[in-house]
């Protein structure tokens, strides 16, 4: 069963400037939908919420965090590392191939991190 089980946002007054969420699907935990607005990016809210999402599914018995990622580099810096597992249920690069940005704005990567 595929759910986002929880999610997570940064506010500046009223506005939302960032935000992500805990998809669990058959036992797998993954990082989804992670955002921060351009002018509000460089301050560590990116790293926070990735951190209350690895929380989070910590206290749900996860022990690694997998995320589909289309800026690697930005995980890699908060100590996930790059994959090419086929586990069942991981995510994976497949839905992207049709996207008009694969492989020309976008260069996605599956992630994982040790919880």
């Amino acid at each position: 069963m595929e759910s986002i089980v929880a999610s997570f946002g940064f506010f500046i007054g009223e506005g939302l400037v960032g935000c992500a969420a805990l998809k669990q699907l058959d036992g797998v935990f993954s990082v989804e939908c992670l955002a921060v607005e351009s002018d509000h990016r460089g301050q560590g809210l990116g790293s926070e919420l990735v951190d209350a999402v690895a929380a989070d599914a910590r206290r749900r018995g996860a022990r690694k965090l997998w995320a589909l990622a289309r800026v690697p580099g930005f995980f890699e810096k908060i100590g996930f590392i790059r994959t090419k597992s086929e586990e069942p249920g991981i995510p994976t690069i497949a839905g992207c191939v049709g996207c008009p940005q694969f492989k020309v704005g976008c260069f996605p990567a599956v992630l994982v991190r040790d919880l």
